[in-house]
């Protein structure tokens, strides 16, 4: 796949052997690690997710997945629904989740429904709490937004 060649360009160099390397298989499963917004990505528009979603930088707009992490330097301006939901950053928007934490260096503006909640010291959220049923963390998950085929039908 790749030799070196002499500095004359005639060929390769003497003792040394091609160098090949496989690529490693891509496996897609459970233990994969999430998805990531860095802190220097601004995201406009909807995210959906069926696996991790790990946001340091900027969202504006709606985010569903299985796991959500919302990093100390993030800030999303939309809606949130995910099974697990942890909350370092600045969150403007409704929370729906199965656990939701949020942690002392948080700042939440929005409702939340959640099957179990956590509010670390020094975490701020203002906003009404409600508690879901346990048997309704499916509905939980379920996209935040309207699918395409409902967008352009205009519901």
């Amino acid at each position: 796949m790749f030799t070196k060649t002499s500095q004359r360009g005639d060929g390769p160099v003497p003792g040394h052997e091609p160098v090949e390397r496989a690529l490693a298989p891509v496996r897609s499963g459970v233990n994969q690690a999430g998805s990531l917004i860095s802190a220097e990505l601004k995201i406009v528009g909807n995210l959906d997710s069926n696996g991790d979603l790990r946001v340091d930088g900027t969202v504006e707009g709606d985010i569903a997945s299985r796991s959500l992490t919302v990093g100390e330097g993030a800030r999303i301006d939309g809606s949130i629904a995910a099974e697990t939901v942890q909350i370092n950053g600045t969150v403007s928007g409704h929370i729906k989740g199965g656990s939701v934490i949020i942690a002392r260096t948080a700042r939440v503006t929005g409702d939340v429904t959640y099957v179990t909640l956590a509010v670390e010291e020094g975490g701020v959220l203002e906003g009404q709490c409600r508690r879901a049923e346990t048997n309704n963390v499916a509905k939980l998950r379920a996209p935040a937004m309207p699918k395409p085929a409902e967008q352009a039908a205009g519901h």
